[in-house]
């Protein structure tokens, strides 16, 4: 359980497979519902008769829609990781995408996982014998494989939209004081809240200067 982990559960040290994490994302994309994921569609026998596939369970809720999009906002936003990887980085698509990198320890595993409206793309990257890589992180690595295969997934596909707004408001806060932002900031930046939940108070951290 959460307990085993600690507190770095929230920054990923739980072990997980790649198909546990692309069967997570995809559950993301579709707004909060984990579904199983069938690697056969159908399988018969030499008579043609069909063989039962076992499913691994039955679908479910396991996050609101609201949550998920706020999340999914994040995991999207373009701005937020410019200053870690640069503007044109491998997680900058031609559509809508939300997605995320990740690095073990030591080098020894990258990951880069992420998802439209319609497709969810889970990539790992790193040596079979578990040996490290040298300075290869989730976006040097698994990065450029995710971009190629969710370009060429998305290929003929119109994208529908990636973030369920229902629910949420948008206010124009200020970067670095996380309030409103007001006429005295150096910047504004349009955020996503849960109604009821967002800044209501103007910026303080930026105030007219009087000589």
């Amino acid at each position: 359980n959460a307990g085993h982990y600690g507190l770095g559960l929230a920054l990923g040290n739980g072990e997980v497979s790649l198909w546990e994490a692309g069967r997570a994302y995809a559950g993301l994309a579709n707004g909060g519902t984990v579904a199983p994921l069938v690697p056969v569609l159908q399988a018969r026998r030499a008579d043609g008769s069909e063989i039962a596939l076992h499913r691994e369970f039955a679908p479910r809720r396991f996050a609101e829609p609201h949550a998920v999009a706020l999340v999914t906002d994040v995991l999207s936003d373009n701005a937020a990781r410019a200053r870690a990887f640069g503007l044109n980085n491998a997680l900058r698509l031609p559509f809508p995408t939300a997605a995320k990198t990740g690095t073990s320890k030591g080098y020894s595993d990258n990951w880069t996982i992420g998802f439209t409206h319609e497709r969810t793309v889970a990539v790992w990257a790193g040596n079979f014998d578990g040996t490290p890589m040298v300075q290869v992180s989730g976006i040097t690595g698994a990065g450029p494989i995710f971009k190629r295969v969710m370009t060429r997934a998305m290929a003929n596909v119109t994208p529908g939209p990636l973030l369920d707004e229902t629910g949420l408001t948008t206010a124009s806060i200020c970067p670095l004081s996380g309030q409103l932002a007001g006429p005295h900031c150096p910047t504004h930046m349009p955020e996503h809240f849960l109604a009821g939940t967002e800044p209501t108070h103007g910026c303080e951290m930026h105030r007219e200067q009087v000589a």
